[in-house]
């Protein structure tokens, strides 16, 4: 009778099969009734004001929609998940039914994961929804590259972590003011690295503030505009974002079920194992995250990174041939080809023939400081305080004006007009000797500007205002016959550049 009744109670297959149902009805059950379910078209309204209008806004370029994507939408979700977990982790506590899901078959500690889980799993379905949107409508007017995957990741375990941490403060301290004291941790935790600045000085390879707020999705990386682009992304950064939040999420969850009451000795050994892992993976995104330095290509981990992060990625440039000279460009900026074309070209064709004149104008990658030469870099200040959007220089035989795009016409309030202004500026101070303030020079490059149809107020403003002499002399200059202008210019240009001229010498 005895080894009928073992034969029939403790059946290993069955018992297995009945268990594994026996969790997928709770996890239903737990979908149907978790507080996020109707919280997700809050969270898609608040994404789509807070995050998809910004995304879209910037231009078609996967790496920066993308880590623009990741930190605004973190801060989207992260309150708000923090809270609906604690309160579904306080369920039990504030109905008093703690004791009465003790007594069940089913262990404390399975009933909490599956409750958890339910409310991560449709935090996370609502957010990669949202994601998922952001990249179709990129895909769509990308033109160069693909998406990358790894914001994605780090955004669904920023989603899993804070939804464990609030599901594992709403279980131990079950009141109905934990969740909202949750969300505004969550708040606080996401907005304030992006509030410290770090180092971008080009070259450099420290920072001169901590590294370590670094490992929450939402700080401000020193991150280059078209990074991505000419150079490989290294998500060394981001692998230790994802390592650290999964660590926090396990080690939160397995914390739970370590008292004697969450479940049986097997099941607290499991819990140990658990937050010893989740430690040990928090332990090392923390000490790698402290080797991090700053290159041109952004913030990179050594540990994690490979050679082929310095290669350049080859590509076809997209470029324009109707121009005064052609004008090319990477082909993930080909939509606003016909933008810097067209604020290159009068001045192309001004300065065309001259001594040291480019033949062709192409881009090259943001790098701060360029290998082969210098790039001029200033700032024109629009009614927003947006700084300048290209830098460039002359090199080469035959000449090349080398130009790189540090920030687009229309994003972050910097208009066309402005852009095409420091384009145009740029261009005439690489031909007049760089970015100097000789009063010569500062007459020259206004009177090209001038003469090209353009105005005055880039020059002015790059310099903090011109000398009364050196602005007499523009429009003097400027006010001569082109044929004048040019044969003067084509016999004084290198004693200009050499800063052996002087405004009285301008005719």
């Amino acid at each position: 009778m005895s080894a009928t009744n073992a034969a029939l109670q403790y059946p290993p297959a069955s018992a297995g099969r009945a268990s594994r149902a026996g969790s997928a009805r709770l996890l239903r059950l737990e979908l149907h009734h978790s507080a996020i379910l109707w919280m997700a078209p809050i969270l898609g309204a608040l994404f789509y004001f807070t995050t998809y209008r910004s995304v879209i806004a910037l231009p078609a370029l996967w790496d920066l929609r993308a880590t623009t994507a990741l930190r605004d939408g973190v801060v989207a979700f992260a309150p708000f998940v923090a809270g609906a977990a604690a309160w579904m982790g306080s369920r039990d506590g504030r109905r008093g039914t703690t004791e009465i899901m003790a007594a069940t078959a089913r262990s404390r500690w399975s009933a909490q994961l599956a409750n958890w889980a339910a409310t991560t799993a449709w935090a996370t379905a609502t957010y990669l929804i949202c994601i998922g949107v952001i990249y179709g409508v990129t895909a769509g007017q990308a033109t160069w590259g693909g998406p990358p995957l790894w914001p994605v990741a780090v955004g669904a375990s920023a989603v899993a972590a804070f939804a464990a941490v609030g599901f594992a403060a709403g279980t131990v301290l079950p009141s109905r003011f934990t969740a909202p004291l949750a969300a505004a941790i969550a708040l606080l935790v996401v907005e304030a690295p992006g509030k410290i600045q770090f180092a971008s000085t080009p070259f450099i390879h420290h920072f001169t503030s901590s590294r370590y707020p670094l490992l929450i999705p939402t700080s401000h990386q020193p991150l280059p505009y078209d990074a991505g682009v000419f150079f490989r992304f290294s998500p060394g950064v981001e692998t230790l974002q994802a390592i650290l939040l999964a660590g926090l999420a396990v080690t939160a969850l397995a914390a739970l079920g370590l008292p004697a009451g969450a479940g049986g000795a097997r099941s607290r050994r499991a819990a140990v194992m658990l937050t010893l892992l989740g430690l040990a993976g928090m332990s090392t995104a923390v000490a790698l995250v402290g080797t991090a330095r700053l290159t041109t290509h952004g913030v990179e981990i050594p540990a994690l990174g490979s050679k082929a992060d310095d290669q350049p990625i080859a590509y076809t440039p997209a470029c324009s041939h109707t121009a005064a000279r052609p004008v090319c460009v990477h082909p993930a900026f080909k939509p606003y080809l016909s933008q810097i074309t067209a604020a290159l070209t009068p001045l192309l064709h001004e300065i065309a023939g001259l001594p040291g004149a480019p033949l062709r104008a192409a881009q090259i990658a943001d790098l701060g400081t360029h290998a082969e030469t210098s790039l001029c870099y200033y700032t024109t200040h629009s009614t927003a305080g947006i700084g300048g959007g290209i830098g460039g220089s002359l090199s080469g035989t035959p000449p090349v004006f080398r130009f790189s795009v540090v920030q687009l016409p229309g994003t972050y309030g910097l208009s066309a007009g402005f852009f095409a202004g420091e384009a145009q500026l740029t261009l005439v101070q690489a031909l007049t000797g760089g970015c100097g303030r000789d009063p010569a020079q500062q007459a020259i490059r206004g009177a090209l500007l001038k003469a090209a149809g353009l105005s005055l107020a880039p020059v002015v403003q790059s310099n903090g205002g011109l000398p009364a002499s050196a602005y007499a002399a523009a429009v003097r200059f400027a006010s001569l016959p082109p044929a004048t202008r040019h044969a003067w210019l084509q016999t004084h240009l290198v004693a200009l550049a050499a800063g052996r001229l002087t405004t009285t010498q301008i005719p």
